[in-house]
């Protein structure tokens, strides 16, 4: 918390000088030089004041490739969590380690309380009076600067009077993020191997930690020195965090999938405009836990939903409505629930199941979750992408075969509407897929299991008379 907030009876407000959009470098307090540079001095700090920050910045994503299978695991799997939160913790210390040296080098740092002490005031320049002033100017003030940024998917989710909490992705968060307090459970939170636990603590305390930490105060302490505060809040916030996946899969791949392209250039577009409005509230709030703050809730509310801002309608696709329940069969077709019918049939009924809406994620290993998921209940005898025509944009279709029908049919109803990342499945039978053998097993796996009823029935009639 001493790191986030700087409470002083002396606060150091801005002065007239130390203006947010300056043209020229050195000029507010925390950032001044104890000494004078000429122009060609400036000139030759400031390219090399470039070049760190460029370094540092490179230092970040590349962190996350230095094990040997951390391409293979994806950057989902559990391993991989843990182990990329180890690495970008050393590039977060290594950083704060060149920022002190390249200020102390270039006479730009008070470094006479000792190391630590010098980077939080460097980091947190700005002290408040009071907790109001701390609140208005680190809080209340960012927030409503950020709803300009997320306005569309906030519009939309709140578009009636009466507010929809369900749709909320806080709810939604929440509810996966259930433990049961088991004894097994707790020990595999604390040793850092509960998925659940590890993506939650990635996604939305670790990473707006360590990024704004990196990219909004070390390199944005870097460049201010020497450049103009508008060139540094556009040069810090120019860094394309979400490029690196798309490079790494498009090199394994050999190729350059469109679609993903246009995804990651969505995501780098509103990482830049993100950057620029966090870099512009810390510079104006003098305090990280503004940025901070910011980052949790982009990552809570996450990428807007062009389509439905711009009331573009999602087709309603045949295979993702549901049909109204029959009330008029005849008593002796009733079954114990309304969804229910006593009848014996084989026509939609097959091994194969098509996994519709699952969402296209650039870096995420969607088809080793899917199959975690669905080998709950049974033998996966084969798993793959097609091809589906009929696919709503930004998802793919996924074909499963599961070694009897039974499974399938248990799978069909256990996961149909199942959420998963952020998206609901949409699930129904393939049996257009079935090859002629496959026919003829089910229909012989069908009368024997149609006999073993009759003889049953016989049975039960025997056993009355």
């Amino acid at each position: 918390m001493f790191l986030l907030i700087n409470l002083n009876a002396n606060a150091n407000f801005p002065t007239k000088n130390d203006d947010l959009f300056s043209t020229s470098p050195l000029t507010s307090s925390p950032f001044k030089s104890s000494r004078s540079y000429t122009d060609a001095e400036l000139r030759n700090e400031s390219i090399i004041s470039l070049l760190v920050a460029s370094i540092v910045s490179i230092l970040f994503p590349a962190s996350m490739y230095v094990w040997n299978d951390s391409i293979k695991l994806g950057r989902d799997h559990p391993i991989s969590i843990r182990r990329n939160c180890l690495s970008i913790s050393i590039v977060c210390l290594i950083s704060l380690e060149i920022l002190f040296l390249f200020r102390s080098i270039t006479e730009t740092l008070d470094n006479s309380q000792g190391q630590f002490s010098s980077l939080i005031a460097l980091l947190n320049y700005r002290s408040y009076s009071n907790y109001l002033d701390y609140f208005l100017r680190c809080l209340l003030v960012p927030i409503f600067l950020w709803l300009v940024l997320f306005c569309g998917p906030i519009c939309f989710e709140n578009s009636k009077i009466l507010i929809k909490l369900k749709n909320f992705k806080l709810i939604s968060i929440l509810q996966r993020f259930r433990f049961s307090f088991k004894t097994n459970t707790l020990i595999s939170i604390v040793k850092f191997e509960n998925y659940q636990f590890l993506n939650f603590f990635r996604q939305y305390i670790f990473a707006p930690l360590s990024e704004e930490l990196l990219f909004r105060g070390v390199l944005l302490a870097l460049l201010v020195p020497f450049w103009s505060k508008t060139s540094a809040i556009f040069i810090s916030s120019s860094s394309l965090m979400h490029i690196h996946t798309f490079i790494v899969t498009s090199f394994l791949r050999k190729k350059i999938n469109l679609n993903e392209s246009f995804v990651v250039t969505i995501q780098c577009l509103y990482t830049f405009l993100f950057g620029l409005i966090a870099s512009v509230n810390y510079l104006w709030s003098g305090n990280l836990i503004t940025p901070i703050l910011l980052h949790f809730l982009c990552n809570l509310i996450g990428l807007p939903e062009f389509d439905k801002i711009f009331h573009q309608e999602a087709r309603n696709f045949q295979h993702h409505q549901r049909n109204e329940i029959c009330s008029n069969r005849p008593a002796y077709r009733r079954g114990k629930r309304e969804t229910a019918v006593k009848v014996f049939t084989i026509a939609d009924e097959s091994f194969y199941l098509l996994i519709h809406n699952v969402p296209k994620l650039c870096g995420v290993n969607v088809i080793e979750d899917l199959r975690i998921l669905f080998s709950r209940y049974g033998t996966i005898d084969r798993l793959e992408l097609v091809d589906f025509p009929q696919k709503e944009p930004f998802t793919q279709t996924y074909l499963i075969r599961y070694h009897t029908i039974a499974e399938a049919i248990r799978a069909k109803k256990s996961l149909d509407d199942y959420e998963l990342l952020g998206s609901k499945l949409h699930i129904s039978y393939g049996p257009e897929l079935e090859t002629t053998d496959e026919i003829e097993a089910k229909l012989k796996a069908r009368q024997r299991y149609v006999e073993a009823k009759l003889a049953q029935l016989h049975n039960l009639r025997q056993l009355k008379k």
